[in-house]
């Protein structure tokens, strides 16, 4: 059993946290006192994921030096606060995998992989990216999907062997700024659906609006910032089919 820290506690954070204590032990680190207690005392998140019981192998603190020991980190909070997170990360830092949720870009345009390289001073091969069709309801609930690790081979395969279950297949891509760019852009086509749904433009306009779309952030990026089969892949086209269909996704229901 490896130990796995999560930076975050939001509902995506807590639901990656519930996966990944069915094999391992995993602690939180939260900034907010009234969510760590709700974590260790009554093993849920009820301020955001209501209805769900957490493991007896998941733990809260407030402490981030709490986590120096874990094998894993992840880094799943927004992506505006993944510079800071990763400050007050470093003095504590011991050379770990360091894993990357987070869907945005820096004020500069950089993936957050590279924010977290930069910040932290560690190598690349000690930082991946993970991406793909998981609304955090869902994860939560134990339904199962599949998503892409991206990064140095042998990095990925150790960290996919530690944190794959039955639910959450993890798949291997060398592609790591290429799913990250993805994860970010299908947010805005995400908004874009959402916003055809208030507009009661019907399906036919919203797959065609969609489908342009995807066409023109292809052509613009193919062979330059992101491979070819990761637009096909369950981080392209997967994870934009889900985030833009799902009552459950924030960005369409902000379109909306």
């Amino acid at each position: 059993m490896a130990k796995i820290a999560v930076i975050g506690s939001g509902s995506y954070c807590t639901s990656l946290a519930t996966v990944f204590s069915e094999r391992n032990s995993v602690i939180v680190y939260s900034i907010e006192p009234d969510v760590v207690k709700d974590i260790n005392q009554k093993h849920s998140n009820s301020k955001y994921l209501k209805g769900i019981r957490l493991s007896q192998n998941i733990s809260a603190t407030e402490d981030i030096a709490k986590i120096s020991d874990s094998d894993i980190i992840i880094m799943a909070v927004p992506s505006s606060a993944v510079k800071p997170a990763c400050a007050s990360l470093k003095p504590k830092y011991k050379g770990q995998f360091v894993i990357s949720t987070s869907k945005g870009l820096s004020p500069e345009g950089k993936v957050m992989t590279d924010v977290i390289e930069e910040v932290l001073g560690c190598p690349s091969s000690k930082v991946l990216a993970l991406s793909g069709p998981s609304i955090a309801a869902e994860l939560a609930a134990g339904k199962c999907t599949q998503v892409m690790l991206g990064g140095e081979l042998s990095a990925a395969r150790k960290a996919k062997l530690i944190l794959e279950t039955d639910t959450l297949l993890l798949k291997q891509t060398l592609d790591k700024k290429g799913i990250q760019l993805l994860g970010f852009y299908k947010n805005i086509l995400a908004i874009l659906a959402g916003i055809s749904d208030g507009l009661e433009m019907g399906n036919n306009f919203k797959a065609a609006l969609l489908a342009h779309a995807y066409h023109e952030f292809y052509y613009l990026n193919i062979g330059k910032n992101v491979a070819r089969h990761t637009f096909v892949d369950v981080a392209g086209l997967g994870d934009l089919y889900v985030t833009a269909i799902s009552e459950d996704s924030r960005n369409r229901r902000f379109g909306l």
